[in-house]
């Protein structure tokens, strides 16, 4: 299934069709169909984590086109928001398009990462949810690139925003999610009771230099309990060591920390 989707991405990007407004409804209402009720297991956490994700904000880094930023924000309490981080243009665009018709979240232009800067992303023609921070042979190689897009630390733009508390962390960034910890210390060294959803893969990471056990060592040295998140069988607390790996390059597994479940 993910790769006929793919393969219609990528056919209805060539012949102009995602360019079209009702392209557009038309593609979103598929793949958030298809997010729903065939992948994504942010909705466990909606179901698990309700009462908590209702009492802060939430940061969805990676939001792609919407999809996880309409389901927390239709969880939220009166005077949270959901601030949606996403840098390529194209699904800013779609990002947009949701946001206006949910007045909770706040479409964000940027990258995150360990510290304020600037970056390119490597572009995949055939999957809107896999561009990624482009690393050093990327931008030498001739590749698909964005332009110049602006990175920003969750921990700088929680303080220039006054965002208290925050209840939820999204991370889904394609193997750059070290860099987006480490820009995060102070966030939840003022939000002790927070969540964090982060999707880990190890083939992502190495691209980054990094490694589950970086990770894992995060949250592990912070005291935080872990746990996985699946589709089908939704969260289960695991101890560290009977946390899931994800063997292929093509995969990867739905993790949670927080200092209570």
């Amino acid at each position: 299934m993910t790769r006929l989707l793919q393969s219609v991405y990528g056919t209805a990007r060539r012949v102009g069709l995602l360019d079209t407004a009702p392209g557009r409804a038309l593609f979103r209402w598929a793949y958030f169909r298809y997010k729903r009720y065939v992948e994504d297991a942010c909705h466990h956490m909606v179901a698990r984590f309700g009462d908590r994700i209702r009492a802060g904000h939430v940061l969805d880094v990676g939001a792609n086109i919407g999809y996880s930023s309409r389901l927390f924000a239709r969880a939220l309490g009166p005077g949270f928001k959901v601030y949606a981080f996403e840098p390529e243009a194209w699904n800013f665009g779609m990002l947009v398009e949701v946001a206006t018709r949910e007045a909770r979240i706040v479409a964000v232009p940027k990258a995150v990462g360990a510290a304020p800067g600037h970056a390119r992303l490597t572009l995949n023609p055939r999957h809107h949810g896999d561009h990624r921070i482009a690393v050093a042979s990327e931008l030498e190689g001739g590749g698909p690139l964005s332009p110049d897009v602006e990175v920003v630390s969750l921990d700088a733009f929680a303080r220039a925003a006054c965002l208290s508390p925050v209840a939820l962390i999204k991370i889904d960034v394609q193997g750059f999610e070290a860099a987006v910890c480490r820009g995060m210390e102070r966030v939840l060294d003022a939000n002790p009771a927070a969540l964090v959803m982060l999707e880990l893969s190890p083939a992502s990471l190495a691209r980054f230099g990094s490694d589950r056990a970086e990770i894992l060592d995060f949250f592990d040295r912070r005291g935080l309990r872990a746990g996985v998140l699946t589709h089908a069988r939704g969260f289960e607390e695991r101890p560290y060591d009977r946390l899931p790996v994800a063997a292929g390059p093509d995969e990867y597994v739905d993790l949670v920390f927080s200092a209570v479940f």
